[in-house]
């Protein structure tokens, strides 16, 4: 099962976010671990919040164990949404070869209906 527990954005913005990590091999582990994402917690939605995962079945990649060098340019998508002055980011993080969460932050409030945000790149 792909994705459990994500919501409709989470998924749609982890996509984009396998698409702006810049390295090929992180790219390809980034990928495989997506698949088998779950949701461990998350924090309420004021200005953004944060996803924790963990990782379903298990699946370890080595390129990603290179956790502090990811990290140094975590892959970044911008969101838009008429609702909001400004825009939303979104970074993924690495530990211990594992995406370990999703920040999202907003420039303004969050927006109540998520279904509207726009997707892009910085």
């Amino acid at each position: 099962m792909v994705g459990l527990n994500l919501s409709e954005l989470e998924l749609r913005v982890l996509d984009e976010l396998a698409f702006a990590v810049k390295d090929l091999k992180f790219r390809n582990a980034f990928r495989l671990q997506v698949t088998k994402l779950s949701v461990k917690s998350r924090t309420e939605k004021t200005f953004g919040y944060y996803v924790d995962f963990f990782i379903k079945d298990h699946v370890w990649t080595p390129d990603l164990i290179i956790g502090d060098e990811f990290n140094l340019e975590p892959p970044c998508v911008v969101g838009y949404h008429s609702e909001v002055e400004g825009c939303i980011f979104f970074l993924a993080y690495v530990k211990n070869g594992f995406i370990d969460f999703l920040e999202s932050s907003a420039t303004d409030h969050w927006p109540l209906n998520e279904e509207r945000i726009v997707l892009g790149f910085s």
